[in-house]
């Protein structure tokens, strides 16, 4: 995570935000500059951002590339564990396979007597209890190289098919993104909901969708509301898509307007 060159630790933090990203992405996706959510966070100095980075890319290219979140997750926990126990109070982001990656996390963390979050935004991606049977995209071990990049590409057309078509290009494919993809898209292929009769969470989930979805609808988005005996908050991000939610500069502007406008409510900032 890019801890450090964000100018953390802080002192005296009010709120700690931990950010989870999406499958083929990294930490940068909440990090990068000029942001609402990162201009917010400098102004007021006293928010420190934990944007994690799964193994296996930037910095970490060369450690061993997590398929499951019942091993990354607890590694995750690890790397965080010192910053939930201080007392400061913070909140959870996720986006697509981060938010399955971020309700393990948040599982675990409750399993072994952590605080919890003020609260969670789990955007654009089903529940975890979603059944199997309803999940609508292809599971990737068995694709080929073809099959694959169209998978790829319908999770969201518009940038796949645009700024974003550099990743099918060679040797950059074969060699980085591919591989890096196919372990990112078994977090959630192979992923088993073990939490049956699991009680609710008891703070506010803001779970949101994205208008421009091909796999995800927005009842599997709603679904979420199962999951906490607090308040919960769906709504939907206009003309937006799974990614250029990230990649175009008006839609993600929008986009992290909407989670920060909250999260100043969460901290008092």
């Amino acid at each position: 995570m890019k801890y450090k060159v964000l100018g953390f630790p802080l002192d005296k933090p009010k709120l700690r935000v931990l950010c989870f990203h999406n499958a083929g992405s990294a930490e940068s996706i909440y990090t990068g500059p000029k942001t609402p959510f990162i201009d917010w966070v400098k102004e007021t100095k006293q928010v420190e951002v934990m944007a994690f980075d799964y193994p296996g890319r930037d910095k970490l290219l060369k450690a061993t590339k997590h398929t499951t979140t019942e091993t990354l997750a607890p590694e995750l926990l690890g790397v965080a564990y010192e910053k939930l126990t201080d007392g400061v109070p913070y909140i959870v982001w996720g986006h697509s396979v981060g938010t399955w990656v971020g309700f393990e996390f948040l599982m675990h963390a409750r399993k072994i007597g952590l605080p919890m979050p003020l609260a969670a935004f789990f955007v654009t991606f089903p529940a975890p209890h979603w059944p199997e049977t309803k999940r609508p995209w292809r599971r990737n071990a068995k694709l080929n190289d073809a099959e694959m990049k169209k998978e790829v590409l319908n999770w969201d057309s518009t940038h796949f098919g645009g700024a974003g078509k550099v990743v099918f290009e060679e040797p950059t494919w074969k060699e980085t993104w591919e591989p890096m993809m196919r372990a990112d898209f078994k977090l959630f292929d192979e992923y088993k909901f073990k939490h049956a009769g699991t009680p609710k969470f008891d703070f506010p989930l803001h779970c949101w969708w994205c208008e421009g979805e091909h796999f995800i609808k927005g009842e599997m988005v709603q679904a979420w509301k199962d999951w906490t005996s607090s308040e919960f908050d769906y709504q939907v991000l206009k003309d937006t898509g799974h990614l250029t939610a990230f990649y175009q500069a008006e839609l993600k502007k929008a986009y992290f307007t909407k989670v920060t406008d909250l999260m100043k409510k969460y901290a008092g900032l």
